[in-house]
């Protein structure tokens, strides 16, 4: 596996959260983007990051997400993850929409879509209704501009 949900060295059977890992070689959990994991150097781009998240849970079985390993919100998302303590400055989600925390963005269609697919048991009647709202999601996330490294 590539990018930032393993690096070379990483076990990809131990993740639960596609952006911490535990790096074999170091011997300890490393977060990709801060505490410099020197084998990171692979890493997928946040965009990157953030739209295979989203494939990732328009994809999923229920199953998958009565895990909560992958869920529509701030602990998941590399971008909050980066910018939601500094109130969104920099995020390129902000920058597009003019707003912090996804307003103006199909954000939030997608999270109440899921809380009722959620809500529902995973009864497959929402199930269109989530996978709908995540493509417009990831949608709107590959028309965001590319970062500047």
């Amino acid at each position: 596996m590539k990018g930032c949900i393993s690096c070379e060295h990483a076990d990809p059977a131990l993740f639960l959260n596609p952006i911490r890992v535990d790096c074999a070689k170091l011997g300890r959990r490393v977060d990709g983007r801060r505490d410099g994991c020197e084998h990171w150097n692979s890493c997928k781009s946040l965009k990157e990051q953030i739209i295979e998240h989203w494939q990732r849970m328009h994809d999923a079985a229920p199953g998958v997400f009565k895990s909560h390993a992958e869920k529509p919100d701030i602990e998941n998302c590399p971008y909050c993850e980066k910018f939601w303590l500094s109130d969104c400055r920099g995020c390129p989600i902000a920058k597009v929409a003019g707003q912090i925390v996804c307003r103006n963005t199909p954000y939030a269609l997608a999270s109440n879509a899921y809380v009722c697919y959620y809500e529902s048991g995973w009864a497959e009647e929402y199930k269109a209704d989530w996978q709908i709202a995540a493509v417009k999601m990831i949608e709107f996330l590959k028309g965001l501009p590319d970062e500047q490294l």
